[in-house]
């Protein structure tokens, strides 16, 4: 079995924990995580203050090359990412080809500046709930999937969302197997929404 991809799109604002948590769970699966900003190669200010070094710069991506893609949030990162052109693209062309899409806290709300998914059913940071409403099947639980987009709530369920992540690339006995290492079982599948 080849090694997953998995590239996770970051913006000025950002949100830390939802950039951080789900490379560390998916690089304990033996996913090859790739963190691409939208600013360059530069270090990206998060949410918080902390800087983020991307590994390489959005424009530099071969978009064929992942399995997944992930949008962490941010009151600031998100609108930063739904107004760039780029990542409209990449989404667009990963979710044409069914290729699983992961958007948590207001991440969301950049498939929706992109038309993606619509009519779904999905889940986002609860500032997100009426503009998100208007397209989407919203669900208040803390993390739904339908087909191939998962969309979780927020920092407080950013475990739950990395392993629902890496049970859909991974299989659930290696996700059993890192949640157990991580001391996150009680993480590992707690009150999903899934829409098959």
């Amino acid at each position: 079995m080849s090694t997953k991809k998995v590239l996770v799109i970051i913006a000025t604002g950002s949100e830390t924990v939802e950039i951080v948590a789900p490379a560390d769970i998916l690089r304990g699966c033996g996913v090859e995580v790739t963190i691409a900003s939208i600013h360059g190669n530069e270090p990206v200010k998060a949410c918080d203050g902390i800087s983020i070094v991307p590994d390489i710069a959005l424009k530099s991506v071969n978009k064929d090359a992942y399995d997944a893609i992930i949008l962490p949030g941010g009151l600031t990162g998100s609108p930063n990412m739904s107004q760039c052109e780029l990542v409209g693209d990449i989404l667009k062309h990963h979710h044409d080809k069914g290729k699983l899409i992961a958007a948590i806290c207001l991440g969301p709300t950049v498939l929706h500046a992109n038309g993606i998914g619509f009519g779904r059913k999905i889940t986002s940071y609860p500032l997100g709930k009426e503009s998100l409403s208007e397209k989407y099947d919203y669900v208040e639980e803390p993390i739904v999937q339908d087909g191939n987009i998962i969309t979780s709530r927020g920092p407080g369920t950013v475990w739950n969302f990395a392993l629902k992540i890496a049970e859909n690339l991974v299989g659930i006995e290696e996700t059993k197997r890192v949640a157990e290492r991580n001391l996150l079982l009680e993480f590992l599948d707690k009150k999903t929404f899934v829409n098959s």
